[in-house]
């Protein structure tokens, strides 16, 4: 059983994040490429959840942290969210904060640590500018 699980931890380490994950991503450096200022960009504590639909399926999203500074010297920090929709939305500020808040709301503790995943994707979107 050990050997199962050992097995499954290194999959999920080498196979990456999942679809969901992948998707919420790359539209949250996306979003961030498209409609943020000039300038650098740090997330901190990225994490996905999920809430339930009233058709029995979920709605998953990614809530985090960001801050950035443009290059006029204005910094600027505060909550996102990205929601899975027929596309994707992100939402910035108070919204964001009191959607990352609601009690109903389920968290992925499994998977990977999601900050670094989403820099990662965000500087390679940089780089390619």
């Amino acid at each position: 059983m050990k050997a199962l699980l050992a097995a499954w931890l290194l999959f999920a380490a080498v196979a990456g994040p999942s679809a969901p994950v992948q998707c919420l991503v790359d539209s949250t450096a996306t979003d961030f490429h498209l409609h943020g200022a000039q300038g650098a960009v740090q997330f901190r504590d990225v994490r996905l959840g999920h809430v339930g639909t009233p058709g029995g399926s979920r709605q998953y999203f990614l809530c985090g942290e960001f801050s950035r500074s443009s290059s006029q010297g204005k910094a600027e920090s505060g909550p996102f969210i990205t929601i899975k929709t027929s596309g994707h939305e992100t939402w910035l500020g108070e919204q964001a904060r009191s959607m990352c808040e609601r009690a109903s709301n389920q968290w992925d503790k499994s998977g990977p640590e999601l900050s670094s995943v989403l820099q990662q994707r965000f500087d390679a979107g940089q780089s390619a500018r």
